[in-house]
């Protein structure tokens, strides 16, 4: 399983556009949250028309990683002729897509994803902020099992136990070059993280020019866009 990003930026680093991934699977797609600059870099993309079914797992309801979801469901249903299916462990979700003026009937709601798609993925709530439920996201195809963790300011004990078991083959994280509340500090990170298993670690959600650089020297892995 391959987990790929149109951006990895912070919300308010737009250079390197929102963070969002995907993964494809035959005709599937799963698309993992959807920020503004995620819809202009879907829509550039040569091979979304090939996608039969799409899926849009989403975080958390900031901004910077559901401001072009809206667009990108209405776009799925009358230019794609596919109706998306929106994964969030809670449904105001659709509240939000109703103030964007969309009908629930223009798309799917699912709490989690349907049991036949190939893909396998379990909601992790996460810490990120007090005013809404956050989540990460752990992902299983086959033998492989990753966590994505989406915005959140720490790893879980449990997440970092199972990358030291091998249950884990990869840690996807929200990594800030700054001290904050609302994301894992990186230098928070580098004493979660022992050096033995840093190369498993994939920072994203970057907010600083220096960031891959520093993190890099510490033994983790950027994710690339």
């Amino acid at each position: 399983m391959e987990i790929k990003f149109f951006g990895r930026g912070a919300g308010f680093f737009p250079k390197y556009g929102n963070n969002s991934a995907y993964i494809t699977s035959g005709d599937e797609l799963y698309l993992i949250d959807c920020g503004g600059y995620t819809f202009e870099k879907l829509v550039e993309w040569s091979e979304l028309d090939k996608f039969k079914k799409i899926y849009c797992l989403i975080t958390h309801l900031h901004a910077d990683h559901t401001g072009g979801l809206g667009t990108f469901v209405i776009y799925c249903d009358l230019v794609l002729k596919v109706k998306a299916v929106i994964v969030h462990p809670v449904p105001t979700i659709k509240q939000l897509l109703s103030l964007h003026g969309l009908a629930e009937d223009a798309y799917d709601y699912q709490p989690s994803l349907p049991i036949e798609s190939s893909v396998k993925a379990t909601a992790v709530p996460v810490q990120h902020v007090d005013v809404m439920e956050c989540f990460g996201y752990t992902f299983e195809t086959g033998d492989q099992y990753v966590y994505y963790s989406g915005d959140a300011n720490t790893i879980s004990p449990q997440i970092i136990a199972d990358l030291e078991n091998g249950k884990i083959s990869r840690i996807y994280q929200d990594t800030s070059m700054y001290v904050t509340q609302a994301h894992c500090y990186y230098k928070d990170l580098e004493k979660l993280i022992a050096p033995e298993f840093r190369d498993k670690v994939y920072c994203m959600h970057l907010d600083h020019d220096n960031a891959e650089r520093e993190l890099e020297q510490l033994g983790f892995n950027v994710v690339a866009i």
